[in-house]
Parts: C-alpha cells; sequence; structure tokens
C-alpha cells in the first residue's frame, strides 16, 4: 500500500506560502475528512504527492499519517493549475474498511481485435466506471479483453469486464 505523509497546517496560512514558488516545490494544501473523522487542513509534499497520485489515481487507498496519526484513505479530489499543470489543492477521504464507498476505476484495453487487424477501428467510449464497494474489493482497473472483437460491430459491454456483482455495485448515471 502507498504511504503519504501529510502535516496539520493552519488554516488561516495563505495557500501560496504553503505552495512556495516556481524555484521552490514547497507542499500542496488539502485536507481530510470522512464519517468518523474531523475535517482537518493539512499539506503534503508536493513531489510526494506528485509520486503518490500517479500511482494511485482516485481509486487506491494510501496511507496517509497525519502527524504521527494513521488513516486510511483515498484521494477524493484534486484542484490543478489550468496552466502549470501544478496540484493547488488535495482532497482525502478518510475510508473505514467496513464501510462501502464510491470509486472511479479506469477501463484499459487488453490484447489485439482480429477486426482491428482487418481495418475496424476500435472507439474506447468507456474510460473509466463508477462502482461501490469496501475499500478492501477496489480494483486497480478493469480490463476489457480486445481479442473479443472479431469483426466490424462486435462489442464489449460492462457486464464483460467481470465485475463480481457480489462485491460490486455498478452506479448508473
Amino acid at each position: 500500500m502507498l504511504s503519504l505523509v501529510a502535516v496539520t497546517r493552519d488554516p488561516k496560512t495563505d495557500l501560496r506560502t504553503i505552495r512556495g514558488n516556481s524555484n521552490n516545490k514547497g507542499s500542496v494544501p488539502g485536507v481530510i475528512y470522512g464519517k468518523k473523522c474531523p475535517s482537518t487542513p493539512l499539506s503534503v509534499d508536493t513531489s510526494d504527492l506528485l509520486r503518490v497520485f500517479r500511482e494511485a489515481g482516485f481509486s487506491h487507498i494510501v496511507n496517509l499519517s497525519l502527524d504521527g496519526k494513521k488513516h486510511q484513505a483515498i484521494i477524493h479530489d484534486v484542484d490543478v493549475h489550468p496552466v502549470s499543470g501544478q496540484f493547488l489543492h488535495v482532497d482525502f477521504l478518510a475510508v473505514n474498511a467496513t464501510d462501502k464507498l464510491t470509486v472511479t476505476v479506469p477501463i484499459t484495453l487488453s490484447g489485439e481485435s482480429q477486426a482491428a487487424r482487418d481495418g475496424a477501428i476500435i472507439d474506447h467510449v468507456l474510460q473509466d466506471i463508477e462502482i461501490r464497494c469496501l475499500p478492501a474489493d477496489i480494483p486497480v482497473e478493469l480490463v476489457a479483453d480486445l481479442t473479443k472483437i472479431e469483426k466490424v460491430g462486435d462489442a464489449i459491454h460492462i457486464s464483460d469486464l467481470g465485475l463480481d456483482e457480489k462485491k460490486h455495485e455498478l452506479i448508473h448515471h
């Protein structure tokens, strides 16, 4: 499991001071909250957050150490600067092993389609899917097997992705 160290921050501190300037990587201001966790302002090292976010995304549990106290959390939301791409703010949702939560899981493509070899274009319509499950049952990704697409017009449906209906509840929009 990925780990991240955070420190409590004074909510009155100017966020630009926390972020630092372009020469100083600084920290990313954020907050952790949850059912049994009071909302607490915090800050995390920018490079550590980038490393963890690249691997965890919005669907992996992270061990967040806040002033020495351990929390299991997921990255619930991030604000990113529209031009520089730098993190401006991060929200962590503290999770409980017995409470279901809603997460977005990426769908990746695997294999090669006979239809594509014959000249068809594969249209990857759904990039990710929202499911509700216990934290321990969050899949890293769902894999769409392209070898099942043999001719033009064939499709892979959500039901083909191998979701365990006993553990995962599909969230419809």
